[in-house]
């Protein structure tokens, strides 16, 4: 348990970025939403250990609380990794914006690629 919160730093900090990278004009709104629906798992997973934990405490029922927290994660994952983009989308509102960014990949690029040298 310590490890899987341990791994949330590594976690965090991408979700965050990459809500940056798909809409930066509206990437509050979004980080918003993300945080009240995990918010609100927090609210409801205590119930649920308590409905599968009510006969009794033991370690069945344990495992079967972290089976069903794996397989939650585990379907988020593989929804990320089929639909998942990095790209600026077009629902963001600004269609000089993709272009904007880039060229300022491609100068930083540059930037990089000359003082390397």
């Amino acid at each position: 348990m310590i490890v899987v919160f341990g791994m949330t730093a590594l976690y965090i900090p991408s979700v965050e970025t990459n809500v940056l990278d798909i809409s930066p004009n509206h990437s509050g709104l979004i980080i918003g939403l993300m945080s009240s629906t995990s918010h609100v798992c927090g609210f409801i997973a205590p119930a649920i250990v308590g409905i599968l934990t009510r006969s009794g405490n033991t370690i069945y029922q344990w495992r079967k609380i972290f089976w069903i927290a794996a397989s939650l994660q585990m379907f988020g994952l593989v929804c990320f990794l089929i639909f998942g983009t990095g790209e600026v989308q077009e629902w963001t509102g600004d269609d000089n914006l993709d272009t904007e960014l880039n060229e300022g990949k491609k100068n930083e690029y540059r930037l990089l690629s000359h003082n390397s040298k």
